[in-house]
């Protein structure tokens, strides 16, 4: 599962790791500082219209998220 199966223009993705990585990203995006992961999961998180979805863990329920988006 990925963005390209849906078209949304756009859109960004990012994969941050926790950490450093996520540390260097949060300079320049401060947001991502209070991102978390759930349960030591890899996390996805939707935004849009600044405000974040709940976090999830499971592709089918990102997947859901997403085609919430698209009509």
């Amino acid at each position: 599962m990925s963005l390209v199966q849906h078209f949304l223009p756009g859109a960004v993705s990012l994969v941050v790791e926790p950490g450093t990585h996520q540390r260097a990203v949060a300079e320049r995006l401060p947001w991502i500082g209070a991102m978390t992961t759930v349960d030591q999961q890899p996390t996805a998180y939707l935004c849009r219209d600044f405000a974040c979805q709940a976090p999830v863990t499971d592709p089918d329920a990102f997947q859901l998220q997403l085609d919430a988006l698209t009509p």
